[in-house]
């Protein structure tokens, strides 16, 4: 099978800068050896060896100081740091002075305004001369960058609406039941495997959600409800709801079960899922929403808090399905 090279382009010294810095860091060590090995003096034997060490930091610099941009960031090595910058956080990329050493380089404009000099060290491509040779290194180097970042924000977008595409959220009917519960009992044992004290040796009975389904469906109990979520027309997630009872949460509408694939937690599926089943719950003039989620769950305790909802008081135990569990509350009044 044919190897799958990622995307990416590598700024770094010119070959020639490279040899130049490996020969002088042969030659200044040799010499330096020479003359450890031959004077015994400490003051000159110490200036030697900074001196050596100079040396080498230049060769080093000249050798493993890079950057690297691929379809998900830049990573950028120099000598004091190393940083990962997705392109969510960089705005442009600009070609001019760069660094304390105001010499020429290519400088990462972040969104937050501030910004990160790729390299500016000693090298043609970004030396304090500003000469035709330098700048139009450069530029290649931003020219071959943004065509990779557009590239890799067009391939994005088209797997997202790719994605989007095969995806639907619409009601559960009564004979989607079984269906449901089968996804539902998956999806519960993908997400709490790890993470649920007790869980080992623990089977739950998807009869039992199935039943428990069909009879919110029936319209007897008014607020009650579901969603399905399907890719490809493959049940992936649901949502079951319905009226609850307690102090401060009068009108308030209960999400009983919310749950996706593994495979699907965070993506498209589960935001479609989630914005469908609050927006109906919205719409049904319910007061607001409540929750529980377990304490350990932190992917889906991330995504409802990056919704702005935030835990309401402190956490408590309830019961699920037989096992004492420890869940956070959250609230949303509408």
């Amino acid at each position: 099978m044919a190897e799958i090279r990622t995307p990416s382009v590598k700024i770094e010294q010119p070959p020639t800068n490279k040899a130049t810095a490996i020969a002088i860091a042969v030659v200044a060590g040799f010499f330096g050896v020479v003359f450890l090995t031959q004077i015994n003096a400490g003051v000159f034997n110490l200036m030697l060896i900074m001196l050596l060490a100079g040396v080498l930091l230049f060769a080093y610099k000249a050798i493993q100081v890079i950057a690297i941009a691929d379809a998900e960031g830049i990573e950028v090595r120099n000598l004091i740091r190393r940083a990962r910058i997705p392109w969510t956080k960089i705005d442009t990329l600009t070609v001019g002075a760069a660094g304390s050493e105001n010499a020429l380089g290519i400088t990462i404009d972040l969104k937050d305004r501030s910004t990160m000099a790729i390299e500016a060290s000693s090298g043609p491509w970004y030396h304090k001369t500003l000469s035709d040779e330098t700048v139009a290194r450069c530029e290649e180097f931003v020219e071959r960058i943004d065509k990779l970042r557009r590239n890799a924000a067009n391939a994005a977008e088209q797997a997202n609406l790719d994605a989007a595409a095969s995806l639907t959220v619409r009601a559960t009917v009564v004979q989607d039941a079984d269906g449901v519960a089968e996804t539902i009992n998956d999806a519960w044992h993908e997400t709490y495997a790890e993470i649920l004290p007790g869980y080992k040796g623990f089977e739950r009975d998807p009869a039992d959600d199935a039943d428990m389904l069909r009879e919110l469906l029936d319209g007897s109990i008014e607020g009650a409800g579901s969603f399905v979520v399907e890719r490809s027309g493959t049940i992936v997630g649901a949502s079951v709801f319905g009226p609850t009872h307690g102090e401060g949460i009068d009108g308030y509408v209960e999400i009983f079960m919310l749950y996706v694939r593994a495979d699907e937690i965070g993506g498209d599926a589960s935001r479609c899922l989630v914005l469908r089943t609050f927006g109906a719950i919205r719409a049904s003039g319910a007061a607001g929403i409540v929750g529980h989620v377990q304490v350990d769950n932190r992917r889906f305790r991330s995504q409802i808090e990056r919704m702005g909802i935030d835990p309401h008081g402190e956490p408590m135990e309830q019961i699920w399905h037989g096992l004492p569990v420890r869940v956070v509350e959250y609230r949303l009044a509408f």
